[in-house]
């Protein structure tokens, strides 16, 4: 099992059914669903906790931009997303260490804005929302085929069954998404 700080809160990365960690003396921990996405959190209503104070950097952008929809986990240098898949097998302890020594992000939609925090967390810098990280603060994280080579260009599909929608990426950018079926929200779908 694996806990890490995130933003100045537990976070549990709940890969194992039943896999729940506690943090020495904090009641509150953030859970990644992987039902949802290995890549970002939705903001728990309590947060901030009032047992664990903010870094100054994290209470400075607090201070500006308030909650925070979602917390983004930086899983490669990157910035690439990751799947479930890409976490198989590999030892929770290790995944622990990973969870510490990564770079974070709080995501305000409503803002466009992204405010990622360095791994020590003393400096963030800010971005707007990628279209790619747009969409999966909406629909999670999408079901993905083997990129290819295109023309010089990496592009890979992602896919969302249960909300029946397709997006066409390239070079983590995203060209096209469209409605292939109709989504019933819960992992099947209905064919037109």
């Amino acid at each position: 099992m694996s806990v890490s700080r995130f933003v100045s809160v537990c976070f549990a990365c709940v890969l194992v059914a039943g896999a729940v960690c506690a943090c020495g003396g904090n009641k509150h921990t953030i859970e990644v669903d992987q039902r949802y996405s290995m890549n970002i959190v939705k903001t728990p209503y309590w947060f901030p906790d009032e047992e664990t104070p903010l870094l100054p950097v994290e209470k400075d952008v607090f201070d500006r931009y308030g909650k925070p929809q979602f917390m983004r986990l930086w899983w490669r240098d990157d910035g690439t997303f990751i799947t479930s898949s890409d976490l198989a097998g590999k030892d929770q302890e290790i995944i622990g260490q990973d969870m510490n020594n990564m770079k974070k992000s709080w995501i305000y939609p409503k803002l466009n804005k992204e405010v990622v925090f360095s791994a020590d967390h003393q400096s963030q810098t800010e971005q707007p929302i990628s279209e790619a990280l747009d969409l999966i603060c909406k629909y999670g994280d999408p079901s993905k085929n083997r990129p290819v080579e295109v023309e010089g260009h990496t592009r890979e599909t992602w896919i969302w069954l249960e909300h029946g929608k397709k997006a066409l990426i390239e070079d983590g950018r995203v060209l096209k998404v469209s409605n292939f079926s109709v989504g019933t929200g819960t992992g099947t779908i209905i064919s037109k």
